[in-house]
């Protein structure tokens, strides 16, 4: 629930407030924005559909879900996509020019090659591609994960501390940020992990 609730806002007062930053002087939107969500159909995505409908997020945007299967539980665009094709997803950001990105696509088991390409490499690509083709993209959004600092010291996990995963999936987590911290550094990306 705390992951959903910082999807696409920090709660449902950011919720309003972005609402409030993307409308123009006279109250309405200028445009449909796009949200491109991979892993709509995983875990998390399960629960941001139902946080889509429950906030009634689909007055203000328009939402491309992406996955391995499809199952459509809300009416939204759904796409696809075979996550081995870092090719496919980046068609895809391309053709559906989105304002946000959201990535829940994600792995916790298998082997160490499988991990980093989807969880590290995929992300990867998603921001490679925003920053090769120009496309403004206003906000994306990466899910870390715990596991990127290994063993807790002390709880709640603070995202300042050194990475220092101890298995496979956090060390792919942990990459995934690195590349983040990159693509903000140099080329000015805006997002959050």
């Amino acid at each position: 629930s705390v992951i959903i609730t910082g999807l696409i806002s920090a709660g449902p007062m950011i919720t309003k407030r972005l609402r409030k930053s993307l409308r123009i002087k006279e109250g309405y939107f200028s445009r449909m924005n796009k949200v491109l969500v991979f892993g709509i159909n995983g875990f998390t995505g399960r629960h941001l559909q139902r946080y889509i409908v429950e906030e009634e997020l689909l007055k203000d945007f328009s939402f491309w879900g992406v996955d391995v299967s499809i199952e459509k539980l809300i009416d939204i665009n759904y796409i696809k996509l075979d996550l081995n094709n870092s090719g496919q997803a980046e068609r895809i950001i391309l053709k559906t020019t989105p304002d946000y990105i959201i990535n829940l696509a994600g792995i916790l088991q298998g082997d160490f090659g499988r991990l980093m390409e989807i969880n590290a490499e995929m992300p990867c690509k998603i921001l490679d591609t925003i920053v090769r083709s120009g496309l403004s993209v206003k906000k994306v959004l990466l899910i870390g994960s715990a596991a990127e600092y290994g063993q807790a010291v002390e709880l709640p996990v603070k995202e300042d501390i050194p990475l220092d995963p101890v298995n496979y999936y956090g060390l792919s987590k942990a990459v995934q940020s690195v590349y983040a911290r990159f693509y903000v550094r140099n080329f000015g990306v805006n997002l959050n992990i």
